[in-house]
């Protein structure tokens, strides 16, 4: 006689992130994809990197790769706005 399958042991990770996880947050530092997207937009701005950071350092207090996903959010959405 077949047994239904049993339920393997909960982990104490489950439904939690784990340590340097991305929780969703937006504490978590900003990715590559956004970090190229903010250069890409710039360029179309004619701002280079340097520019960039400046830009950000007055907004956030940090350079771009120091920005949170949820800065780094904004700030694209910032600059999406300024080319438009």
């Amino acid at each position: 006689k077949e047994e239904p399958p049993k339920e393997g042991p909960k982990t104490a990770a489950e439904g939690k992130p784990g340590n340097g996880g991305n929780g969703g947050n937006g504490d978590a530092r900003i990715s590559n994809k956004q970090l190229n997207y903010i250069v890409t937009l710039g360029k179309g701005l004619s701002l280079n990197s340097k520019d960039l950071d400046q830009e950000s350092v007055k907004t956030y207090g940090v350079k771009m790769a120091f920005l949170t996903t949820k800065q780094a959010s904004a700030f694209i959405d910032t600059l999406k706005e300024r080319s438009a």
